[in-house]
C-alpha cells in the first residue's frame, strides 16, 4: 500500500534531509525573540533616517543621449505644447467607439 505525500510533506523530509529542523529553528527564534526585535527596530529606523537622502529624478532624458531621434522628438514636442507632462492621443476613425474597442482588446 503507498501513502500519498502532500507537498508539505515533501518539503518537510528536504528540509529535514539537509540537516534543517522547523522545531529548532522555532526555539532559536523564540529564544532570541528580543535581540531580532531589536534589530529589525534598529534597521528600519536606520533606513529610515538614510531614507531622507534618497532623490527620485523623474527626467529620464538624463539617461538617454541627447543626439537620439526619440529625445529630439520629446524636447520638440516638449517646446511646441509648452512641458511635457501631459500626454496626448489623437485618433482619426470612422468609427471613433469601435476603434477604442479594438484597442480595449488588445490587452485581452
Amino acid at each position: 500500500m503507498s501513502s500519498v505525500r502532500t507537498r508539505n510533506d515533501i518539503i518537510r523530509i528536504v528540509l529535514q534531509n539537509r540537516g534543517f529542523n522547523m522545531q529548532r529553528f522555532a526555539d532559536l527564534v523564540l529564544r532570541l525573540r528580543l535581540p531580532i526585535i531589536l534589530t529589525i527596530i534598529l534597521l528600519t529606523l536606520f533606513f529610515g533616517y538614510k531614507l531622507k537622502n534618497v532623490h527620485v529624478n523623474s527626467n529620464i532624458l538624463i539617461y538617454l543621449k541627447p543626439d537620439d531621434s526619440s529625445v529630439k522628438l520629446f524636447n520638440r514636442i516638449g517646446e511646441q505644447y509648452a512641458g511635457t507632462a501631459l500626454a496626448m492621443v489623437g485618433i482619426e476613425a470612422d468609427d471613433v467607439f469601435d476603434y477604442l474597442l479594438q484597442i480595449k482588446n488588445v490587452g485581452a
